[in-house]
């Protein structure tokens, strides 16, 4: 599974590949064995390629205030719907990396 590999979120692919595997995913088709670094590379990408941060609609004072689950959620119910559903996208992404991540340290550990 690709979220297992090491530095999935860190490490980049070749950028040849990331464009070419772009290309392809652009003309709907998913290609096979590619690089495990190259998805995320480009999930990360198409995050930064957005005409607008999902949280520039907040101060950078909110965000930092913001220490609780409570204030969290209050801070995201201000959010627009679209910015509010690609936050939880990609905390969950990050989420399921980290979860995996502590998995293979431990397999690794007892093996």
């Amino acid at each position: 599974m690709a979220t297992e590999a090491e530095g999935i979120l860190r490490i980049n692919a070749e950028n040849c590949q990331e464009e070419d595997v772009r290309k392809q995913l652009n003309k709907g088709f998913v290609p096979r064995g590619i690089d495990v670094h190259c998805l995320p590379g480009l999930i990360k990408a198409w995050f930064r390629e957005l005409p607008t941060g999902f949280l520039d609609s907040l101060t950078p004072e909110q965000v930092m205030h913001c220490t609780t689950e409570e204030e969290c959620t209050t801070l995201m119910k201000s959010l627009p719907q679209t910015e509010v559903a690609l936050l939880d996208w990609a905390i969950n992404l990050m989420a399921d990396v980290i979860l995996l991540v502590d998995v293979v340290k431990d397999y690794k550990r007892a093996g």
